[in-house]
């Protein structure tokens, strides 16, 4: 009898060690992010090397673990699901495509941080979301708009490709408001999947136009390099709204600071981390407000800069 009793109590002990050690967040943080881009790059490492300085390091037993779609959407769910099977201590998705499965497969089970998402409504992420906060990067659309006409004095038709995704959806339609309030022609493009974008764009500028935008829209981000190639060609200067893409050759844009941005992400992912959960950590909202001028497109262009822009722009080579 007493042998079976200390059976007994041992196979008890075993579950309830077994069941608390499951329930235990791993020390590990795992990242989603969607493709090999200078923006998602840039806020990975700043977010990574913050990450290290405040205490998340192999030598105290942590583990960074990303990985990426590689701009595929459909692998973005499997990634999705890679992550959250770590059973991690937060999960950090970057970017729209890779935070809508994220935030969809989780459904508030894990801390979640949310990084470099324009329009988290759009997704369905509210403040009221489960165990769910981040950070978005909103997009200043008058103030781009100001820009643009300020660099393109004689404005009369202003071009834009957009994909279906939910920031770019919104994207067009702020432009196009902005526009129509102007007394400038919208004239926008829709495509479904990023092969459609160069021809999209070929088949505007045989038409006339003045300038090029390209909003918040991975898809046509993820082309920068052939629609400026195009637009240059043609004479007609391209805008955006991040710092990768006017790297790239875009003339120039409002952009955030995403090594701030993403050094921000880490900060917001400690306190979830202490917290045990997302809950109680607020969202952050980041305008782009950097004005940044790419100094081979103004060359290539022959725009003239005025004085305050000058003054006031970061100029990239």
């Amino acid at each position: 009898m007493r042998i079976r009793w200390f059976i007994t109590v041992g196979i008890i002990l075993m579950v309830f060690f077994n069941s608390c050690s499951q329930k235990q967040p791993k020390k590990v943080i795992s990242v989603a992010t969607f493709v090999d881009h200078v923006v998602l790059n840039t806020i990975r490492d700043s977010m990574k090397d913050e990450l290290r300085n405040l205490g998340y390091t192999p030598e105290n037993g942590w583990q960074i673990i990303v990985k990426s779609a590689n701009g595929q959407p459909d692998l973005a769910a499997a990634v999705a699901d890679e992550l959250l099977n770590m059973g991690p201590a937060c999960i950090v998705s970057i970017s729209t495509p890779s935070t809508k499965p994220v935030f969809e497969k989780n459904a508030g089970r894990l801390p979640h941080v949310y990084s470099f998402v324009s329009f988290p409504s759009s997704i369905g992420i509210k403040e009221s979301s489960p165990n769910t906060t981040g950070l978005s990067d909103g997009v200043d659309f008058e103030g781009s708009f100001d820009l643009i006409q300020a660099l393109v004095p004689n404005l009369k038709r202003i071009a834009m490709v957009y994909s279906d995704e939910p920031n770019a959806v919104i994207s067009k339609n702020e432009m196009q408001r902005i526009a129509k309030a102007r007394g400038v022609e919208f004239v926008g493009q829709a495509i479904s999947k990023e092969d459609e974008i160069v021809t999209a764009l070929q088949s505007m500028l045989s038409r006339g136009v003045d300038a090029v935008f390209v909003g918040a829209d991975s898809a046509v981000v993820n082309k920068i390099v052939g629609v400026v190639e195009i637009a240059n060609a043609a004479k007609v200067p391209v805008f955006a709204t991040d710092e990768g893409s006017i790297k790239m050759g875009v003339l120039a844009g409002l952009s955030v600071n995403y090594t701030d941005f993403g050094r921000e992400t880490a900060r917001v992912v400690d306190k979830v981390i202490r917290a045990k959960s997302a809950d109680g950590v607020p969202d952050l909202r980041y305008k782009g407000n950097d004005l940044l001028v790419n100094r081979t497109a103004v060359e290539k262009l022959g725009i003239r800069l005025p004085e305050d822009i000058r003054k006031r722009a970061k100029m990239l080579p």
